[in-house]
């Protein structure tokens, strides 16, 4: 079993964005790219609090919301990120409400941070 420490810090080893994965994704997408990431951003956001959310009344349904936005997360190298809504998926699956919670939590703080580095990514290839 998993212990709510080892989650945290096991999270905290990865970087919030993959650098080369981002560059890779925004040199695919080109004029997209821009577009798509604040999409993105404003999808999360709205999505990370109805985690927060259902992690207080039905931490089932959390697994639904977190599949639907792991795989964008990925695709932007959002590692931290990625990684927690595949632990909350797993969590919501199994029944395991209090990790759910503690997920939940961390997802609200990863993402802000998560937010603000793609912020900065994307200023950085608008002056490249």
């Amino acid at each position: 079993m998993t212990s709510k420490s080892s989650i945290i810090s096991d999270n905290q080893r990865l970087a919030l964005l993959d650098q080369p994965a981002c560059e890779e994704f925004a040199a695919l997408m080109a004029d997209d790219f821009e577009s798509l990431c604040t999409g993105f951003m404003a999808d999360i956001a709205g999505a990370v609090e109805q985690i927060v959310l259902l992690s207080k009344t039905q931490p089932e349904a959390i697994s639904a919301v977190a599949h639907k936005y792991k795989s964008a997360a990925g695709y932007l190298g959002a590692l931290r990120l990625y990684d927690l809504l595949v632990q909350l998926e797993q969590h919501s699956l199994s029944g395991d409400s209090q990790v759910c919670a503690l997920l939940a939590h961390q997802a609200e703080q990863v993402n802000q941070q998560t937010l603000t580095a793609l912020q900065d990514f994307i200023a950085q290839q608008r002056s490249a």
